[in-house]
C-alpha cells in the first residue's frame, strides 16, 4: 500500500488553521455547486486526518474487513 499521508513537516500551519482552510474550501465548492473529484476528496480527507494526528496524538491505522482494507485514524485507548 502506498503511503499517501503528509508528513508534519509538509504542514507548517497549525492544525486549527488547516482545518479552517479545508472547511472554507469545501464550503466555497458547495456554494458554487462545484464537484470535487475523487483524488481531491481523498487529499482533503488525508490532510484533515493528519490534523487529528497532530493535534490530539491519534494514530493512522489500517482497518481490515472480510472485503476491504482501509486507512483511518483512531484515538488512542486510555
Amino acid at each position: 500500500m502506498t503511503d499517501i499521508r503528509p508528513s508534519s513537516a509538509d504542514l507548517p500551519a497549525p492544525p486549527k488553521q488547516i482545518v479552517e482552510s479545508i472547511r472554507d474550501y469545501v464550503t466555497l465548492a458547495r456554494d458554487e455547486r462545484r464537484t470535487l473529484d475523487e483524488d481531491r476528496v481523498a487529499g482533503l480527507a488525508v490532510t484533515l486526518g493528519e490534523q487529528y494526528v497532530r493535534q490530539f496524538g491519534w494514530d493512522w491505522n489500517e482497518v481490515t474487513t472480510r472485503t476491504t482494507i482501509s486507512t483511518s485514524i483512531m484515538s488512542p485507548v486510555s
